[in-house]
């Protein structure tokens, strides 16, 4: 049993038969006082924090998006460039050179901090030129006579034409014929 309160008796002096009177107390707070500890702080942080949790979700997804939006822009550029690269040049020449590109990337870093020179063999770009020994090549020059003339004499349009047959049957024979065409400027293939 707890005491709260000692009235100073002890039972031992006390009558057989008596008791000693108990006493209740019972504290309350006054209206005041209560008043005084009844706050909306709690409320009002929660709230606080709840906005700034929305806010920094939508942060953060509206940079999701934006990054998202830009990668596939970024993609979308590296496939065309991968396109016309694989166009322009053999599968062998496209592989070298994006070899190439990664190593000059690593040695760029290099560069930066003036720690490379230029190497054996290297060009003013900084990298090696791209050239294979062919000891039996053959090259062809295509040139259309009198197309000058010709052309000065006809629509835009049935240049185009012209020059589109004509190139789709020279690609067509030296597709055929695992012929490399290196370039076709104007009317000369």
């Amino acid at each position: 049993m707890e005491v709260f309160v000692d009235l100073g008796f002890d039972e031992k002096d006390l009558p057989k038969g008596k008791c000693v009177p108990t006493m209740t107390l019972h504290i309350y707070p006054s209206n005041k006082l209560e008043a005084s500890f009844r706050s909306s702080d709690a409320a009002i942080y929660a709230s606080v924090i709840v906005v700034i949790f929305v806010f920094t979700s939508l942060v953060f997804l509206l940079y999701v998006y934006f990054v998202g939006k830009r990668q596939r822009i970024v993609m979308d550029r590296i496939v065309r460039q991968d396109k016309i690269v694989t166009n322009v040049f053999p599968t062998a020449i496209r592989d070298r050179l994006y070899d190439t590109q990664a190593q000059q990337t690593g040695k760029s870093k290099a560069n930066e901090h003036g720690l490379a020179g230029l190497e054996d063999g290297a060009n003013d770009f900084g990298s090696a030129p791209l050239a294979d020994l062919f000891p039996s090549v053959s090259v062809v020059f295509a040139d259309i006579v009198g197309f000058t003339a010709w052309s000065s004499a006809r629509e835009p349009q049935q240049v185009f034409l012209l020059l589109e047959s004509i190139y789709r049957s020279f690609d067509k024979i030296a597709y055929r014929h695992d012929i490399f065409k290196v370039e076709t400027v104007g009317d000369c293939y």
